[in-house]
Order: C-alpha cells, then structure tokens, then sequence
C-alpha cells in the first residue's frame, strides 16, 4: 500500500481540531443560537387568552394568621406536596400544604449560626431533602432541613445572586455583573451538596471588570436560572443570549435575542429607563414558552415567544393600568394573567388579591368577557365571596398546554 499523502494528513487534523473546537474559557462549544428577533413582532401588539397557551388555571388561598402573614411573593418551590415560598420582603421561607394551609416558616435573621441577613434566593435539593439559600449581603450559603434545623454554613468568595437544584445532588450559583470579578471572571459555579467546587462556567474576563466598579456598581438582581426539560437555562440581565448547561462541563448558547439599540450592561446605572435604548428586564422560560418584560421605545411591554412556532408577540388586552398588559382571562372571567415565576417546567404562577378581584367583577371590562368554563366561574366566585381585606395573597397557577 503506497504512503498517505501529507495534504490528506494536515487535512484530517484541520478536521479534527475543528470538531473539538471550543472557545477561549474551554467550556462553551461553538454553537450557532437561534435568533428571537424581538422587535419584529413589537411594533403590532395582539391581543392573547390565556386558554391559548393554557389548559387549566387553580387557585390556592394561602392561610393568613399572624404567623404567616406574607409580604411580597418572589419565588415558589413544589416539595415533597408543600409549597416552599419566598417572601422577599421579610426574608422568609413559608410552607404551605397544596390546599394553602400553613405548616411552618424559616426566619432566622441575624449573623449567628444558622442566621442569615436576607435571602437572595433559595432552592430544594431532593437528594437529602434539604433547602438551600444565599445571601449575597453576607456572601453566604445556608442549608437547612425541611423542616427548618440547621444543617451548614459556608462562606462565598463572591455574592451569589441565583442558586437552583442541577440535579439530584449538585448546585448551581449565578453571579451576575459585576459580582462575577470575585468569581475569577466566570457567572456561574456549580457545586456538589456540600459546596465543593465542580465546575466554573460563562468566563466574562473580556469585559476587564474592575475592583473598583466591582465594589461600586449594583448588580442586575433579575437574572435567570432554571430547569427546563431537565436541563439548565440561565439568562442576565442587559445581555443578549439565553445559554443551556446541559453537564456541568458545558455551557451553550441556545437563544440570541435581538433587540437593537440596547443599553450597554455597565450603564445600566447611569441611565436605566432611557427612551434612548431597548431593554429586556426580565426572562422566563417553560417547555414551550419565553415570557419577557421589558422597554422598547420608551414603551413597557410584556412578550410571549412560541418556541414550536418560532414566533412571538408583544401583548395589548382591554385591562390597562401600572403599564401592563395582560394574557386575557377567559377561563372564568377572573384576573388577567402575566407569570410572576413558573412553578414547575409547565406551570407558572402570579398572584392576584381575591378581595380586590370581588369590587372589579362587576366592572367594565371583566363583566364582558365571557368564561369558558362555567365550572371555574362558579369556583372562582365562592372564593372571591369569603375573601377579606387583609388575606393573604392568592395564588393564581396557569397549566400550559
């Protein structure tokens, strides 16, 4: 057999080395996102029902009692049939049953053992049933038992923003800008239970941070970190790409989101509501779905993406007011809906007052939708009709199709 020539040799190394090519932090691959070219559908607002993305909405009157009254709703973990909920103005973590009955709290303010000064964020880790939480004033991580004993404390070389269950047994933390120049220039680290470092992933060392903006410019708190469809999706804010971890070993991006004219991340402070710029302030993501908030031509707007659809549109509906636009409520003629977070991968949740919703239902424009459903008609009004000025807040779970 005669010799291989030495053209085909370079040639099949050049191939090579382009297969196992990745970038400059050696752990995001080269991939080619999908464009979500936002403005293109923002110019001509439509008007959405609920029933068009959804199958069913439920509501859950949470217990009020002096024990368990609830400030501000910022995020909802489904536990072993509890609601784990994060209310952010008091810094705590109640549980109810799934019918709404209280069961017990975690608030352990202070700087002792086992005390925290807020909590930024929180998760449930079902290898050993625990619940997890930051707190970025503090720079800590705390673990506690389900049912509120402390477990561990640690200390973080950064201020964590984000945290979320990878997998049975593994963390994930975000830190957003300019925090991540603690984190040796990488947003994300992923852990094992115990806090012990796995992986650094997002490398930003190409923005060249500094100490001093690192100690002087406020992070961006609405960021993202999720689960979806068993893979993790994180997003910051004032940038444009959505990015997938699918191994604690990778990170790719999945979305680009084109919106011209967006203000750049490090001025976000200096003029943050201009007319001048586009900006996106918000990010949610189900199996199917994007949900956004943002400005766009000094116009608030929400917007929903239909990723089987590849086609997305900024929502106009009859309910005006605080500058939101809301999914149409035709199920039972109820509140309009825009998801505050996401329950699990295909439920999201917002939270309505039933008392306030008992003065507006015979009001225009609620007395003219017409429900489709007469069976949620007549069980949203038994619950607006034994509702009191100070209840809790009602949660308010759309099933998307």
């Amino acid at each position: 057999m005669g010799k291989t020539p030495l053209n085909w040799i370079i040639i099949v190394f050049l191939f090579c080395q382009l297969l196992s090519c990745r970038n400059n932090d050696g752990n995001k691959e080269v991939f080619k996102p999908q464009e979500i070219n936002i403005g293109k559908w923002l110019e001509i607002p439509q008007e959405i029902k609920i029933s068009d993305i959804a199958s069913n909405i439920d509501y859950i009157q949470l217990e009020t009692s002096d024990s368990c009254l609830i400030g501000r709703i910022s995020k909802i973990i489904l536990a072993k049939n509890l609601l784990l909920i994060l209310d952010s103005r008091t810094s705590t973590i109640l549980q109810f049953t799934l019918e709404g009955r209280f069961v017990r709290k975690i608030n352990k303010k202070g700087r002792g053992p086992g005390e925290y000064n807020v909590i930024s964020d929180f998760t449930y880790l079902p290898v050993d049933s625990s619940i997890c939480i930051t707190d970025e004033m503090e720079s800590n991580f705390i673990k506690y038992s389900l049912d509120g004993a402390f477990i561990l404390k640690k200390k973080f070389p950064m201020n964590p923003d984000k945290i979320t269950a990878f997998n049975d047994s593994l963390l994930s933390f975000k830190v957003d800008f300019p925090n991540f120049y603690y984190n040796n220039n990488f947003c994300v680290t992923i852990t094992d239970k115990d806090l012990n470092v796995i992986s650094k992933l997002l490398d930003h060392s190409y923005q060249k941070v500094t100490l001093h903006e690192a100690d002087y410019l406020p992070t961006h708190s609405r960021t993202m970190l999720e689960k979806v469809s068993g893979t993790l999706t994180t997003w910051e804010c004032g940038y444009d790409t959505i990015w997938i971890i699918p191994n604690t070993n990778t990170i790719l991006a999945k979305y680009f989101l084109n919106y011209s004219n967006r203000l750049p991340t490090d001025q976000k402070h200096i003029n943050k509501h201009s007319s001048e710029f586009n900006e996106i302030d918000e990010v949610i993501e189900t199996q199917k779905y994007f949900f956004l908030n943002g400005s766009y031509k000094g116009e608030y707007f929400q917007f929903i993406y239909f990723k089987e659809k590849k086609k997305g549109s900024r929502i106009n509906s009859i309910y005006k007011g605080n500058d939101n636009y809301f999914l149409l409520n035709d199920f039972d003629g109820g509140a309009p809906f825009f998801p505050q977070g996401i329950v699990d991968e295909n439920r999201i949740f917002a939270t309505i007052s039933l008392f306030t919703l008992k003065s507006q239902l015979n009001e225009y424009p609620y007395n003219k939708i017409n429900s489709i459903s007469r069976s949620k008609r007549k069980e949203l009004l038994k619950l607006v009709a034994t509702s009191k000025y100070m209840d809790n807040p009602c949660l308010m779970i759309v099933t998307l199709k």
